[in-house]
This record gives C-alpha cells, sequence and structure tokens, in this order.
C-alpha cells in the first residue's frame, strides 16, 4: 500500500521531476577566432562536410571572426554551458551555416548550406567547436555561423566573415 502511494506522489509532482532534468538557461561564446587543435580520434560517425573528431591541445591561434578561406583553416569558439543541473550531461546540436552557393555534399554532390553534428557539453563547463576546411571545394566566401542548439531551442550563434586570403 504504501508503494502505491508512493508511486501516485511521484506521478503527481511534475515540478520536482522537472527540476531534477538538465535545464539549460543560456550558451556563452567565448574567444571566437583561428584555432590549432590535435586530433586525438574519428569517430565512425562522419557529417556530409567532413569528419566528426575529437581533439586536444586546442589552442586560440588569433581572437578574429574574420577567416581565410585556405585549406587547414581551423575557426570556433568556446562557450560555457549555464543552467540548472550543474555537471549533468546535454548533448548539443552543432549547426554550421554555409553562405550561398554552398559546397557539394561528398556522397550525393548536391549543393549543401548547412551541415549539422552533435556534441557533449556539461552544465557549468566550457566546451569547444570548430570547422575546418579540409577541401578546395569548402572554400566558400561570406557569412558562415556556427549555431549551438538543444532541444530545438538555438542558445547561440556566431558568424565568421570567409574572404579570399
Amino acid at each position: 500500500m504504501r508503494l502505491v502511494l508512493a508511486l501516485i506522489l511521484l506521478l503527481l509532482s511534475p515540478p520536482l521531476a522537472q527540476a531534477q532534468s538538465p535545464r539549460i538557461e543560456r550558451i556563452d561564446i567565448v574567444e571566437p577566432g583561428l584555432y590549432q587543435r590535435t586530433v586525438v580520434a574519428k569517430s565512425g560517425v562522419n557529417t556530409a562536410g567532413g569528419d566528426s573528431t575529437t581533439t586536444s591541445n586546442v589552442k586560440l591561434v588569433a581572437a578574429t571572426t574574420t577567416v581565410p578561406a585556405r585549406v587547414g583553416t581551423i575557426f570556433g569558439f568556446h562557450y560555457k554551458v549555464s543552467g540548472q543541473l550543474a555537471g549533468a550531461k546535454v548533448e548539443l546540436r552543432v549547426v554550421a551555416r554555409i553562405p550561398p552557393p554552398g559546397f557539394p555534399n561528398k556522397a550525393t554532390h548536391q549543393l549543401m548550406r548547412s551541415i549539422e553534428w552533435t556534441t557533449d557539453s556539461t552544465i557549468g563547463g566550457q566546451g569547444y567547436t570548430d570547422g575546418k576546411f579540409e577541401e578546395p571545394a569548402e572554400l566558400v566566401t561570406g557569412t558562415w555561423v556556427l549555431e549551438l542548439w538543444y532541444q530545438g531551442r538555438k542558445f547561440a550563434d556566431q558568424q565568421f566573415t570567409v574572404v579570399k586570403p
């Protein structure tokens, strides 16, 4: 009988259940710019625009939002996730918006205007995301935007102006 009563009380108390779920309040962009990094591992999952990688030794080379269109250039930012349930792991969706005309999808050869991938983050922690020009076809000049999304809501974005060197 006590078990049934406890279950009923648990089901009737949604605020308690919500309080224990991670909740992001904001994501702040920190140090947008050009970076160097070491690739530790490439996962079996890749985006249509490139491979998903695990990195280390991430170093800001130049604090800027102007990016030279050069193979090998890495541009991105650190970010801080603020919210409730500090230390909780959350999965963010990163969307890279590509200026017109886009660049060819490696598999379908159709022009892409965006690339998406996921990254694991921690509430109260700092994360990092970037884009890297790996092939000449990717060197599209104009305004690129890197966005951070959680549960269908965009929390942050950063524009980068890609220019001919």
